[in-house]
């Protein structure tokens, strides 16, 4: 009997093998399913780490005896239904698309990732998704063997990552778009929300399209109100003004938003007072500072950039304001600093901060060993360079600063006004050859004996770089160092033409700045134009009448222009106040008994010289005093040079004393000749000489037939 049976057809068998070849070449950490019905996929497979099962793959798998080789026997196709491509596509896993060729007697297994696959298909064939299936190559290079299998898992778990962090983008992005929040994404999402919340959050929050709140992995994004977006732009546009030194600008913008701020959210009131504190910062309102940053501390406590700015200005607060005496942090002020720098190791505001914190604490050295393992040595080298340099510019180590500062210049960075200031200013202190930096830096006269000129001139052209990028900003307050600096410098060598250009463009936009006002001053003083100089020492006095050499240089011209009710009135006032110290008390009583003789009340005049002869602190000025008067009443030179004499003989080395006497000796009378030329060596060795003197003192050699001497003097000077 002839009986028939169920038939196993040739592609069954070959199909089954291949499925069997499959499980032999997988490690056995993993696990397979294979599917029941055709539904698009033929195997899925668990990869097992450590004993745990972790990320999937489908395998879409196919078996030939006999496949086509084609390209020269490199590579074989297999071909898939559209609706197949689409089903694997969807599935949040990777889809390994294999071909199995059970002809061969080692039955290779190749294989490639078919979302690979389509993404190079898509660049050759945009319109792909319109047909009805796709013939895929496999190259027979890409074997699955046990080399393959680390390469595979790789592939799958990056894969597996990728797709988490794309999930947890659009998860936390839903609010910002009109989407609402999803809660079962969550524990899909868990292990790369802090990592997305440290990318997207930053992102969104400097873009100006939501607020975010909280912990990096509770992050919550809230989007911002379309009037609070266009709040964002403008106070971000007063940033970029702010980081390029337009306070005027910053100002304006910040001034507008006042009246509507308080109906913005807390992130945008945030950020306004934030920008409010460094504009007060450039202003050297340091309480005013702190108070704007501790408002935007309290409207995001969870925002280390705000709990920073209040650590700075509080640090600003506790500068000393005399030399030597020891900064007054508040408590615990260090350890909030590192509180902050614990969560956000490398936070730029924070990590600067430590650094000036470590230099006035230890030193420079300190500061520059710390910031040289931050990645802000490297990111921010102008910025780190020019505040490292300041640092060591405190501890009078002027090389070192120069140092520092000459590496960030031989970058070729484009440097701006506060980098060539600070080189300037370190450059002028290095020029007076002195050990430290005083906080309050005075230069009389011509300045001291002793003077490195090179140091000087290259001053000089630092400070005038400095104030030409400033003059290009509109001058902001902050540059008043710089421009003050730069008067000194050409004051020392003579020259001020451009100084008090300087000076004047800079009042024009801060018509009261005392220090400015001050400089320009001095510099009408110096050239005996008493008009000028008494203008500009008002302004400054007005401004800043508590200050000592304010107050003296603005006596010394009110002298200069004869001016003496007015300097009565204020002498009278002062006196009433109290005298800051012996020296404004000595030139305060010296000019005031001038200005008693030229309004005629000479007794009191004669008194006020006398109970000043009786202290040995206002000897010296007493005798000026003595002698302006002298000749005031038209006595001889001969006579004045006698009250000099006078004094010199208890101050024989009195620079004011000895400079005056200079004035009233004839260099080609062979009576006075030696004696002026003792009288301007003596000035030397305590200041600089001016040009006249040094023209006095060849003279005086010729006199004296010292020709040679003469030589040398008229040729260095």
């Amino acid at each position: 009997m002839n009986l028939e049976y169920p038939q196993r057809p040739r592609e069954h068998e070959v199909g089954d093998r291949a499925v069997n070849v499959f499980k032999v070449r997988i490690p056995r950490r993993w696990a397979t399913n294979e599917s029941k019905s055709d539904y698009g996929w033929d195997i899925l497979v668990n990869i097992s780490e450590e004993a745990q099962v972790r990320e999937d793959f489908f395998a879409q798998l196919k078996g030939s005896d006999n496949p086509t080789y084609i390209g020269n026997g490199r590579t074989l196709s297999i071909s898939l239904k559209l609706t197949t491509i689409n089903f694997l596509l969807d599935k949040p896993m990777p889809s390994m698309l294999c071909i199995c060729d059970t002809g061969k007697e080692n039955e290779p297994i190749f294989y490639v990732w078919l979302q690979e696959e389509i993404g190079r298909i898509k660049k050759t064939k945009p319109n792909w998704s319109a047909q009805k299936g796709l013939s895929f190559r496999i190259p027979i290079s890409q074997v699955l063997d046990e080399h393959a299998h680390k390469d595979v898992e790789e592939y799958v778990r990056q894969f597996r990552e990728d797709l988490r962090i794309s999930v947890a983008i659009g998860d936390m992005l839903r609010p910002t778009l009109g989407f609402k929040e999803s809660s079962s994404l969550s524990p899909f999402t868990s292990e790369s929300r802090k990592v997305v919340s440290e990318k997207v959050s930053s992102l969104v929050k400097e873009a100006g399209i939501a607020e975010v709140t909280g912990e990096l992995d509770k992050a919550s994004i809230k989007p911002l109100s379309t009037e609070d977006r266009e709040r964002f732009k403008k106070i971000k546009k007063s940033s970029a003004s702010l980081d390029e030194l337009r306070d005027d600008d910053a100002k304006a913008i910040l001034d507008k938003l006042e009246s509507e701020i308080e109906q913005a959210s807390d992130g945008i009131k945030a950020r306004f007072y934030n920008n409010k504190g460094v504009l007060a910062l450039h202003q050297s309102d340091y309480e005013g500072a702190l108070g704007c940053f501790e408002k935007a501390h309290v409207l995001r406590p969870d925002e280390p950039k705000y709990a920073t700015n209040c650590l700075f200005a509080e640090y600003l607060l506790a500068l000393p304001d005399t030399d030597g005496k020891r900064r007054r942090f508040p408590d615990g002020w260090s350890e909030k600093l590192e509180n902050i720098l614990a969560k956000h190791k490398e936070l730029p505001g924070a990590v600067r901060l430590k650094a000036i914190w470590l230099s006035a604490t230890k030193s420079a050295g300190a500061a520059e060993e710390y910031l040289r393992k931050t990645k802000l040595w490297k990111d921010k080298r102008v910025t780190v360079h020019k505040e490292l340099a300041e640092e060591y510019a405190d501890e009078g180590d002027w090389d070192k600063s120069i140092q520092l500062l000459q590496e960030v210049e031989q970058l070729g960075n484009s440097l701006d006004g506060v980098y060539w200031g600070l080189l300037g200013n370190v450059l002028l202190h290095k020029a007076f050859l002195s050990k430290s930096r005083p906080s309050n830096f005075v230069v009389y006269g011509p300045g001291p004996s002793k003077l490195d000129f090179m140091s000087l001139r290259k001053a000089e052209k630092c400070l005038h770089k400095s104030c030409e990028k400033f003059a290009f900003l509109g001058f902001p307050l902050i540059s008043s160092m710089a421009v003050v600096n730069f008067t000194v410098v050409q004051r020392l060598l003579g020259n001020t033409d451009d100084a008090k250009h300087f000076c004047k463009s800079f009042l024009m936009r801060h018509k009261s700045q005392p220090d400015v006002a001050g400089a320009l001053a001095g510099c009408h003083m110096g050239e005996e134009e008493a008009s000028l100089a008494l203008k500009y020492a008002k302004i400054a006095y007005d401004a800043n009448p508590t200050e000592r050499h304010i107050f003296q240089n603005y006596l010394i011209c009110l002298h200069m222009a004869e001016d003496s009710e007015t300097l009565l009135e204020l002498v009278g006032k002062r006196e009433s106040r109290g005298f800051s110290d012996k020296e404004e008390e000595s030139l305060s009583l010296a000019l005031r008994a001038v200005a008693l003789n030229e309004i005629g009340h000479e007794n009191e005049a004669t008194k006020q010289i006398a109970v000043m002869k009786k202290n040995s602190d206002m000897l010296q000025d007493a005798t000026v005093s003595e002698a302006v008067i002298a000749q005031s009443n038209g006595l001889s030179k001969e006579e004045i040079a006698d009250i000099y004499r006078e004094g010199l003989k208890l101050h024989p080395d009195s620079p004011l004393l000895l400079t005056h006497l200079i004035q009233y000796l004839d260099p080609s009378n062979p009576d006075q000749a030696r004696e002026l030329a003792d009288c301007i060596k003596a000035a030397a060795v305590s200041r600089q000489l001016v040009p006249l003197e040094i023209y006095k003192l060849g003279v005086c050699y010729l006199t004296l037939g010292k020709h040679e001497n003469a030589l040398d003097i008229f040729k260095s000077g």
